[in-house]
């Protein structure tokens, strides 16, 4: 059964019912074993589901070792939405579903800023046999939100009412305010597992974040430096150019990156293909730095780890947790059908 469009949605869908926010750091990213080890380097991130399916169509078998299995921030709050577990206040499993409903009878809807987010949620890896449900309903991006609102005559937000996040467990409740990762709007998994990295590894505390540019804007490094020693080299590559120059390192084995963040679009997720277009009179650059300044304002970088909510949901998900926060990826075989189609 195919999923409603975005605007069927909208008419079917007037209200919503359990509102989360995607950018509270609901899991902690796990420092890779393979940072001590120097095997299967460099970890790039799986966040993207355009990289991922650039990955698994032209690159196949030999680049997916290197992608994180972890799953994106849209995939997780899909699987705790419809499978909890939710916490109350004491700790306790509260439901296991965001209204104690079976995951089938529950409608996710998660907007977003990229298209390329529809495509990983109709992922068969996301398609539940025993309850014939996706964790991921319907995908819109915040574009097509503003059409809808549009539509439904609002024309300013600020008319809207103010509606609370709901919890997913203590600690991640709406009584914070809105809470960021550091580093963006591309999820900063890069300050995070660096930070985390430089802790673990090496014991340096609160390790400083000092990104140097390049030619290309879009890829960015980061060193920790001990004792004169490298220790540790990250990089943010962000759009296909960027993708690309990461691909031909890992080929030819000249990659000195232990960890990459990866985004199909340039400048991240920000400045995804489905965010608001810029009103006339307005150019590119400063239409992006005024979504980046939506994006952190009147919000609060945390870490990810910080108070007890992401430590009770692993406790709640128990054994499970590991099977329920990590996904797989696959080659795409390449076929003759599409071509002669197109011939």
């Amino acid at each position: 059964e195919v999923s409603p469009t975005s605007s069927e949605w909208c008419q079917r869908a007037p209200t919503v019912s359990n509102p989360f926010d995607t950018r509270r750091g609901l899991v902690a990213f796990p420092v890779p074993r393979r940072f001590e080890s120097g095997k299967d380097m460099p970890l790039l991130t799986s966040a993207c589901p355009g990289w991922v399916c650039y990955a698994e169509k032209t690159q196949g078998d030999f680049v997916l070792p290197y992608i994180s299995a972890v799953k994106s921030p849209q995939q997780m709050m899909g699987m705790l939405t419809k499978y909890g577990p939710h916490l109350d206040a004491a700790g306790a499993t509260a439901a296991a579903g965001s209204t104690a409903l079976p995951p089938n009878k529950v409608y996710h809807v998660a907007v977003m800023p990229c298209y390329d987010k529809k495509l990983e949620a109709s992922r068969e890896d996301f398609y539940s046999d025993v309850f014939q449900t996706r964790d991921v309903d319907c995908v819109i991006t915040t574009g097509e939100l503003e059409t809808m609102m549009q539509d439904r005559g609002v024309t300013e937000w600020g008319e809207l009412p103010e509606v609370a996040v709901d919890t997913l467990a203590p600690g991640l409740d709406s009584t914070a305010g809105a809470a960021v990762h550091g580093g963006g709007g591309s999820g900063g998994y890069l300050e995070y597992v660096f930070r985390r990295a430089a802790r673990e590894l090496f014991g340096v505390e609160d390790a400083a974040i000092e990104y140097e540019s390049r030619r290309n804007p879009d890829f960015r490094e980061v060193k920790l430096t001990v004792d004169g020693d490298v220790k540790l080299r990250f990089a943010s590559a962000y759009g296909m150019k960027s993708i690309q120059t990461v691909m031909r390192q890992v080929k030819r084995g000249t990659c000195k990156f232990h960890f990459i963040e990866i985004m199909a679009c340039p400048k991240g997720c920000n400045n995804g293909g489905g965010q608001l277009v810029a009103v006339e009179g307005v150019d590119e650059q400063s239409h992006f730095d005024s979504v980046e300044r939506a994006y952190e304002a009147d919000s609060t970088v945390i870490d990810p780890e910080e108070g007890p909510g992401v430590r009770l949901i692993y406790s709640a998900l128990g054994d499970t947790a590991a099977e329920k926060l990590h996904t797989q990826y696959h080659r795409v075989e390449k076929t003759i059908v599409p071509q002669l189609e197109a011939w």
